[in-house]
């Protein structure tokens, strides 16, 4: 992702972005937490998990996210 996007979208409200993800190489995690850090914005995760059909799918939870992350989360929603 190109840096003047996220300067962008988070001057459009951008809270978070995607840093943990099954397919990102430790290099890309690595930027992407920079990234994340130079910006405030929270690093989430996922599995992009759609279902138990397909095979081929990470399970819901397998992708390790940072509690505090969590935290962070959950206080932007109570606020």
């Amino acid at each position: 992702m190109r840096e003047d996007t996220i300067i962008e979208l988070k001057n459009g409200g951008l809270e978070g972005i995607e840093v943990y993800y099954d397919s990102y190489s430790l290099d890309q995690i690595e930027l992407l937490l920079r990234l994340s850090n130079t910006y405030q914005l929270i690093p989430t995760g996922g599995s992009d998990f759609h279902g138990i059909e397909s095979g081929s799918e990470i399970w819901l939870g397998a992708i390790e996210v940072p509690l505090e992350s969590a935290r962070r989360l959950l206080a932007l929603s109570l606020q």
